[in-house]
Order: structure tokens, then C-alpha cells, then sequence
């Protein structure tokens, strides 16, 4: 697995505090001091100021499962939880490669802002949301990241989220190729688990759309978790509203989001900025911790078709593999999630993992148990009607037999084999 969002320095922290001190010095009232604030352009992009009159997501909990997510940032100080580390090597916290993605993922989601204190603290999407932490993957830098992970460790962080009071979950990674359809079978019971409990999934679509990025990962696999029925799938834009050239192309991409020039974390020196899918799947996240936190009873089903519906620069048609059905809208979904009744969500059909036929399958001969239950708990009427079937059946047959008998021998000559035109062919894996 991979986290889906590769990272950049914006500008020293110093640089950033001059320029601020600057401002203050120029002459007028429309100056601001908040540079920090004014490189998050999709914060007005979204017009998230107009949506936090309506929600800031107190209450809800977004659980970020990744590389790990540092309590001690400044804009998340006081809000994280922090749930197992399911990566069995790799770095441990504290260390250089801990928890920088997941930091970056957290804070675009649910970042506090400045406050006192707080001075340098960077602003999420749904600032009063908490965060759950689950480590399931290792940075992409760590020396030990082949080794890092294990099979069933996003399952059991699914399970994990929803057991321990998560709405929303974030997955801002993915693994995928031919060779990985149709995923993982505990993964998918993870999903259903979720969905079936309330949680909404949310993850990034993935960074191999650009032919010429990662080539020795392949070009736009099919990717999970992502491609799993019911997960909202992320694509990322750019200022522009157009699709990233890096970002991932596929059917079941849902929404678009920002996810170029994002301001993820800082650190002791550093504000860092991230693209990536990663980053735009991190403000779906957090605008179902907005939708949430006022609209609780809400289904998944019912935010994904809230989010579809409200979503902006549709594509023709109404749907593209570039951005899905569209760019997320925070203040639209929120606008009508107020018109909205609950809905209870609907259970999952079970995966089938028995054998797969084209066309009608084998018969199954009834339990020898059932069938001699059948044959005595009719009573005396039964068994005379029972009687009375076999009489006639024997004379049937032997009224058949004569007529066979007396029939000329062509009569016997079975008919051609006939090819059905409605028969299924075998389904074949796409190339």
C-alpha cells in the first residue's frame, strides 16, 4: 500500500512570520497578518466560511487511518486519540518517518486554526471535529517500507473505527493492479461492517493518472480501497477546476476535491504543502464531519447522494472517470441535508464465495432427512392421495411405452443440439 499524496515545503516558517510582521506594518485596514491562511485558497474556493455558520463539526469523529498522526501538532493539540499501530515494522513514534501523512491528513480534515496558544495552527475543513488515529500504513521514505503492513490490518482499523465511535473513516492510500481484483474479501467485509453500523468511508482515488509519474507502479490500476462498493471515491482538481494530471481515472470515482497546493502541517521550521489525492480525500472527509455533526441519523447512502447531488462543475453528462459526478460542496450539501428525513441504511449483500456458474446452476437433490419427513407427516389422506398419483403415474407410463413401441423409428431420433442465443459467455478479466 501506498499513501496518496507526495509532499513539498512551502516556505520556512520564518520567511512566512516576516511577511506577516510586514503586513501588520502596512498602512490601512484590509491588511492581514494570516499568510498562512491565505496560501489555503480552497477554503474560499469551498466557501467554507458561509458553511461553518451551519456546522463546524463538533462532535464527530474522523478516523484517520495512515501513517499516524502526531497529538502533539499545534493545530490538532488536544483533539487526537490515538488507536493501535497495525504496521508490524517500519518507524516508531517519534521517529523521522512517523506519522508525517497522517499528520498532513488530520490537519487538512480537522485542523483547529489559529488560537491562543496556537498561533501557527493551520485551518481543516471541519475545525471542531476530533481525530482517531490507526496506523496502518508506513511512509513511503521509511527504509523498511516493503516489509512494512499487513493483509488484514485495514480490515481490522475498519472494524476498530467503527467499534470505537468513528463516523466518518479517512483512507487516504491505496493498492491495487489487476492481479488485486476484486480486492481483498475481510476488506470488503470491513466496508459492509461499516456501512451497515453508519459510518461513512471515505478514500483517495489514487496518483497514476499522469502516464509519465511512478512508472515503475503501472498507470491508473484499479485501486482499493477506493474501489469498493460504497466507499466515496476522491479524485483531486486544481485551482483551475480542472482534474490534477496525476490523479488516478477510474468509473467509480465519486467526487473531485482540492488536492494541489493544500497546506497540510507544520513543524518546528516548515509549513508543508502536499498534492495529491491523498489531500483531497482529507476535505471530503471533513465535509462529511460538517454534514454530520447537524445531520447525525443521516445514512452513508444518503451523504454520498448528498454530496452527489450538490456537487459543482458537473461534467458533461454527468458523470466523468476524471472527477466523478463532481467537485465537492460543502455548503450545499449542508443547505439541503436540512431538507432531508433518514433513511435506514440498507444491509450489504452478503459476498458469494461458493462455486460460479454461467447459466442455470446444478439441481441439488433435497436432504434424505426432509424427504422422509415429507412422506409421513401427511397422515391417511396423504398417503391415499399418494396412492392414488402412483396408480395413475404407473398408468401413464405404461400407456407411453405403447405408444413408443407402436411409433415408427424415426420417431426416436433425438433432436439436433441447438446453440441458445441467450446464453451467457464466460466472462472474461478486462485487459
Amino acid at each position: 500500500m501506498t499513501r496518496n499524496g507526495p509532499r513539498r515545503a512551502l516556505l520556512p516558517r520564518a520567511v512566512l512570520a516576516a511577511a506577516a510582521a510586514a503586513a501588520l506594518l502596512c498602512a490601512g485596514p484590509p491588511a492581514r497578518a494570516d499568510v498562512v491562511r491565505d496560501a489555503q485558497w480552497h477554503i474560499d474556493d469551498l466557501r467554507l466560511p458561509a458553511a461553518w455558520r451551519l456546522s463546524r463539526g463538533a462532535g464527530v469523529t474522523i478516523a484517520v487511518l495512515d501513517t499516524g498522526v502526531d497529538p502533539r501538532a499545534e493545530s490538532l493539540r488536544g483533539k487526537v486519540k490515538t488507536g493501535p499501530d497495525l504496521v508490524r515494522s517500519g518507524a516508531k513514534r517519534g521517529d523521522r518517518y512517523w506519522g508525517r501523512h497522517g499528520t498532513d491528513i488530520a490537519t487538512i480534515a480537522a485542523g483547529t486554526g489559529r488560537r491562543p496558544g496556537a498561533p501557527s495552527a493551520i485551518l481543516g475543513v471541519a475545525p471542531e471535529a476530533r481525530i482517531l488515529s490507526i496506523r496502518v500504513i508506513a511512509e513511503d521514505e521509511d527504509p523498511e517500507f516493503g516489509e512494512a503492513g499487513s493483509i488484514d490490518g485495514v480490515a481490522r482499523a475498519i472494524h476498530y473505527a467503527v467499534d470505537h465511535g468513528a463516523d466518518v473513516i479517512n483512507m487516504s492510500f491505496g493498492a491495487g493492479g489487476f492481479d488485486a481484483e476484486p480486492g481483498e474479501p475481510e476488506e470488503r467485509a470491513a466496508v459492509r461492517y461499516a456501512l451497515a453500523h453508519g459510518v461513512v468511508l471515505v478514500a483517495s482515488a489514487g496518483n497514476e493518472g499522469d502516464p509519465k509519474s511512478r512508472p515503475r507502479r503501472g498507470r491508473n490500476r484499479t485501486g482499493f480501497p477506493a474501489g469498493y462498493a460504497g466507499v466515496i471515491a476522491v479524485a483531486a482538481v486544481r485551482r483551475d477546476h480542472t482534474v490534477a494530471k496525476f490523479s488516478s481515472r477510474h468509473t467509480y470515482v465519486t467526487l473531485a476535491a482540492p488536492g494541489v497546493d493544500i497546506v497540510g502541517r507544520a513543524d518546528a521550521s516548515f509549513y508543508y504543502v502536499g498534492e495529491g489525492t491523498s489531500q483531497a480525500a482529507a476535505v471530503v472527509s471533513g465535509t462529511v464531519a460538517l454534514i454530520r455533526a447537524g445531520h447525525p441519523k443521516l445514512s452513508p447512502a444518503q451523504i454520498q447522494r448528498l454530496l452527489v447531488d450538490t456537487a459543482t462543475s458537473r461534467p458533461k453528462g454527468g458523470h466523468s472517470a476524471a472527477i466523478g459526478f463532481g467537485i465537492v460542496n460543502p455548503l450545499g450539501a449542508l443547505r439541503k441535508a436540512g431538507t432531508l428525513s433518514p433513511e435506514r441504511e440498507a444491509p450489504a449483500a452478503p459476498a458469494y464465495d461458493g462455486p460460479r456458474f454461467f447459466g442455470p446452476g446444478p439441481v441439488r437433490a433435497a436432504p434424505v432427512a426432509a424427504a422422509r419427513a415429507a412422506a409421513t407427516s401427511g397422515g391417511a389422506r396423504r398417503a391415499l392421495l399418494g396412492g392414488l398419483g402412483l396408480a395413475l403415474l404407473v398408468a401413464g407410463a405404461w400407456l407411453l411405452l405403447a405408444g413408443v413401441r407402436a411409433a415408427p423409428s424415426a420417431a426416436l431420433a433425438p433432436p439436433p443440439v441447438q446453440r441458445q442465443a441467450d446464453q451467457e459467455p464466460e466472462h472474461q478479466r478486462d485487459q
